[in-house]
């Protein structure tokens, strides 16, 4: 399997490893098989880094490698009174992905589990989104790290609290819609924005609106 990573991206994937680069990006193919077999060449020859698949910003595949964050949850290091609550609360943001998959990465860059994680509800993946999550017992230092590991995935806000967030807890979403390359003149426009205001619109429901229970 080592034959998939040249001279080059072994250097690069060294570097990760002894903790001389945040994270290292290959770019690779189209192909799944191929991804596949990339993966399986960097687990083989650095099962301490973990992969994951990405698009970069001009729709290319890439994988992205990182060292994760050492062992969870730790029964010598007890979790600190002082931080006050066990749950550390923060904003996510993020582009082009939906929450489950964002919160998957955050998982398994910091070697935890994604049922530590709780969120009201899912995001749009085809949207930057932000939305509150919480950490059962994950320090704020190690999530801000993700910050230069992840792409278009950033944390921040951190807090502690007593509780987890829910689904379900939320009052609402706030949107905001851009429209680009409109080829109507203004009087067009602003029509329909007026009958907008006045008349409403039609409320389309996505793949993320139907559960499977």
């Amino acid at each position: 399997e080592g034959k998939c990573l040249s001279n080059e991206i072994q250097m690069q994937l060294e570097e990760v490893s002894k903790g001389e680069r945040e994270r290292a990006t290959i770019k690779t193919s189209s192909d799944k098989e191929e991804r596949k077999k990339m993966h399986v060449a960097i687990k083989a020859a650095f099962p301490q880094l973990t992969s994951v698949t990405e698009n970069d910003d001009e729709g290319n595949k890439v994988i992205h490698v990182v060292k994760p964050s050492k062992g969870g949850r730790r029964r010598q290091n007890p979790w600190p009174k002082s931080r006050g609550g066990d749950y550390c609360h923060f904003v996510l943001y993020k582009e082009c992905k939906d929450t489950s998959y964002a919160i998957s990465l955050i998982a398994r860059f910091l070697n935890t589990k994604v049922s530590v994680f709780g969120f009201a509800g899912t995001k749009d993946k085809r949207a930057i989104t932000v939305q509150s999550v919480s950490a059962y017992r994950v320090p704020d230092e190690n999530l801000a790290k993700l910050n230069s590991k992840l792409e278009n995935i950033r944390l921040g806000n951190f807090s502690y609290k007593d509780s987890a967030i829910k689904l379900g807890d939320l009052k609402g979403n706030r949107f905001r819609i851009v429209l680009r390359n409109v080829e109507e003149d203004e009087k067009t426009v602003d029509a329909c924005v007026a009958s907008l205001q006045e008349k409403g619109f039609i409320n389309y429901y996505g793949m993320q609106r139907f559960g499977t229970s």
